[in-house]
């Protein structure tokens, strides 16, 4: 089986999702598929698409992309490529990048026999797109309109949600997943008379960290002689200044750290000092009850407890797991620490526990599914 693996981004090594993208070529690889990875590539004339690093033409800039959108020619290194290659299949990563061009370039590709997979990595998403400007707007109600005729090219979703069916299309319903080798376990659990909790994101409305900060405000107050509790935030993002400005209204801002983008050593140093990590507080935020946050993954396998606020059926129940509750109330910080000291906290044990979310695993499940397509 031939795969064609095409993404709308550029590779990063500092990027979450570059290396996820590359570690599920690798699996697919490892379950007997020839993969080749098509990609954005940054150049000195402006953008390139490339195969495996390799330049395969240039797309140039924001005023090329529209003019060879409007002509047909964007897409035709691609095209190309899976005219010359024999592929079998493209796996295509969805971007929410949905324009009439682009259904055109399905139809192409499925005029050469190939097949096409897609994944959407978060759904529902629409509730992503709140307050947008104009442009934005139009953009999103283009993505709106041109989803409805993935059903006629799509063979199969990739969704990570329970979903069984997504704009029509059949399901492959996966868990996110991540490479174990590339990410350290926790050797010792840190002693100390504080709890320390830590939230690695790209800041945006509904990981809810607002929620935490408020939570730990009353925490202080009603309890001033109560047990210290820190929070690290590491990452950017669009609400970095507002959190920032909240812990400093409230008088938590000596408690409340903010990194910055952190990774590698840096990173890993953080984690060796945390006793909770903390995922998503506020995904009903967008309208999402259900999603397997690749976050929480990548928290287990370095063997430390979380808490969460959204279903996920891949951690709910797990002694190491502590349930927010999914609405707009601070969180309750003394009930926290207090389900926090019952909470398993065995590194190694809590590493087993998700041995099966390796992109690995996943993967020839995946392999599986694409076999028994007819």
């Amino acid at each position: 089986m031939k795969i064609l693996f095409l993404t709308f981004l550029y590779l990063e090594k500092t990027s979450g999702i570059s290396k996820k993208i590359q570690a599920q070529v690798q699996a697919l690889g490892k379950g007997g598929a020839e993969v080749h990875l098509c990609h954005f590539e940054a150049m000195a004339d402006g953008r390139h698409w490339a195969l495996d690093g390799e330049d395969i033409g240039r797309i140039g800039g924001r005023k090329d992309v529209v003019l060879k959108n409007a002509t047909g020619s964007f897409y035709q290194p691609v095209l190309r490529t899976l005219r010359e290659g024999g592929y079998d299949w493209l796996y295509f990563r969805y971007n929410l990048n949905a324009t009439p061009f682009m259904i055109r370039f399905m139809a192409e590709v499925r005029k050469l026999g190939v097949r096409i997979l897609m994944e959407i990595p978060t759904f529902p998403y629409d509730g992503e797109f709140r307050d947008l400007p104009l442009m934005r707007r139009i953009a999103f109600e283009t993505e709106k309109w041109s989803r409805k005729r993935f059903h006629r090219f799509v063979d199969k979703i990739v969704t990570f949600s329970d979903d069984r069916e997504i704009f029509g299309i059949p399901c492959v319903n996966l868990s996110n997943a991540v490479d174990p080798e590339q990410i350290p376990l926790r050797a010792v659990v840190p002693r100390h008379d504080y709890v320390r909790m830590t939230g690695v994101a790209i800041l945006s409305f509904w990981h809810g960290y607002d929620r935490l900060i408020r939570g730990i405000a009353a925490y202080r107050a009603a309890h001033p002689q109560g047990r210290e509790v820190r929070f690290d935030v590491v990452g950017g993002g669009e609400i970095r200044d507002q959190l920032e400005q909240l812990a400093r209204e409230l008088g938590v801002a000596d408690c409340v750290k903010f990194h910055g983008l952190l990774y590698g050593d840096e990173l890993n140093r953080v984690f060796l000092d945390t006793d909770l990590c903390v995922g998503c507080l506020a995904c009903h935020r967008k309208h999402i009850v259900e999603v397997k946050s690749l976050k929480n993954v990548e928290y287990a396998m370095r063997g430390i407890p979380m808490v969460y606020s959204e279903q996920n059926n891949d951690f709910d129940n797990r002694p190491y797991v502590l349930k927010a509750t999914a609405d707009e109330s601070p969180v309750d910080v003394a009930d926290l620490l207090r389900r926090f000291e019952k909470a398993e906290r065995d590194p190694e044990t809590i590493r087993r526990s998700v041995a099966h979310l390796s992109w690995e695993f996943q993967m020839k499940k995946l392999l599986e599914e694409m076999k028994a397509v007819r």
